[in-house]
């Protein structure tokens, strides 16, 4: 199935009433561990796809469970995940939720908010919530610009939407860094400063702290033909 709006496909995870959530982290930790050896805390970044982004997308078999009842079967999961990730003394985790661009907010709201910020570190690092690929709407924008969700930086896709209307209408918190994700993960070479220097601008005039970043993951940039 396509990812989002992509042209790449993922297999879709299927949940039936033989399955267990028991997930090995070694792998991924391990992966983890190499990158700070290599980067350093302050750079290695690991990147998690949220939990109800996964409980969204999951074929569940037969209806043997809700969409809300998967989720919360794997908060847990996630908590201990992110805890240990938290304990390699890593400066900052990316958390992708790329649902959020979904049309479907009034219904992914709760799941939103059952699982932040209950799955989060109470201290450690930085949690960059990341979509890509769209706008994220009114309804997400100003769930993602609350105080209560436990999030530090938020990374919008400034090259699909509208993302500059949003936080004029809405404002953004002095207590949240945004990514403004101005170089599109789809195609780096090509940068239009008529496009990204006004919006620039503006970001400057409203005073909030920004760093400029791609859209999206960088995987989804073609580099062998």
């Amino acid at each position: 199935k396509k990812w989002i709006t992509s042209n790449y496909h993922y297999m879709v995870p299927e949940f039936d009433e033989t399955s267990k959530i028991d997930p090995n982290f070694g792998p991924f930790l391990e992966n983890c561990k190499r990158g700070v050896e290599a980067l350093g805390a302050d750079c290695a970044t690991p990147v998690i796809l949220g939990p109800v982004s996964f409980a969204r997308l999951t074929n569940i078999v037969d209806f043997v469970k809700s969409k809300t009842s998967l989720l919360e079967s794997l908060l847990p999961a996630y908590k201990n995940l992110l805890e240990q990730v938290a304990a390699l003394g890593v400066k900052e985790i990316q958390i992708h939720e790329p649902i959020l661009v979904f049309d479907e907010a009034k219904d992914l709201r709760g799941l939103f908010d059952l699982a932040y910020p209950a799955i989060l570190p109470q201290q450690g690092p930085a949690i960059n919530m990341v979509s890509y690929m769209e706008d994220v709407g009114e309804d997400f924008y100003k769930w993602l610009i609350s105080e209560k969700n436990g999030l530090s930086v938020i990374s919008l896709d400034f090259t699909r939407g509208t993302p500059s209307t949003l936080i004029k209408k809405f404002g953004f918190p002095g207590t949240k860094v945004l990514g403004a994700g101005l170089i599109d993960a789809r195609n780096v070479w090509k940068v239009d400063p008529s496009v990204t220097v006004p919006i620039l601008e503006s970001l400057n005039t409203l005073g909030i702290q920004y760093r400029v970043q791609p859209s999206g993951s960088l995987q989804y940039t073609p580099w062998d033909f």
